[in-house]
């Protein structure tokens, strides 16, 4: 298959994390003697592709002599059960600074922690109160 051979092509000229991030969740839809189609889980994701990879995934056909077809990036259709189950997906996309952290509290970075916080003049008092907050301290009544 076409895409298959670009991408091992692509896999030699790209960084890791671009490929896994970038080009390996791209899904071809249609491969002819006319079309090669790609779908891209989002409206955001097609754009990105576009602006940053399609040169190199053109030239990348154009060596396997696929001068002619014409590249077409489209948006995914998202069915009733993606929707629902989007959130929950264990290969989620993730930006590579970004650590892997196995948390149960999805909506909390581990880097956003107290010890990281800077403390100033204007928001001293508002750290205090977060602390006590969040080591359930029942001295908060006196802040508030």
């Amino acid at each position: 298959m076409p895409w298959e051979m670009i991408k091992e092509k692509l896999a030699d000229i790209l960084p890791e994390n671009s490929m896994s991030l970038w080009i390996a969740p791209l899904e071809c839809q249609t491969s002819s003697e006319r079309l090669l189609e790609l779908l891209a889980p989002d409206r955001f994701f097609c754009s990105w592709v576009k602006e940053n990879f399609f040169s190199a995934i053109r030239s990348c056909m154009d060596e396997q002599g696929l001068t002619d077809v014409e590249l077409r990036l489209a948006m995914a259709a998202k069915r009733p059960h993606d929707l629902l189950t989007s959130s929950r997906d264990e290969n989620q996309l993730r930006l590579p600074s970004v650590p892997q952290v196995k948390n149960t509290i999805r909506a909390l970075h581990p880097r956003y922690t107290f010890a990281e916080f800077m403390v100033g003049e204007s928001n001293a008092m508002a750290r205090t109160a977060c602390e006590a907050i969040a080591n359930n301290d029942s001295a908060l009544g006196r802040y508030i």
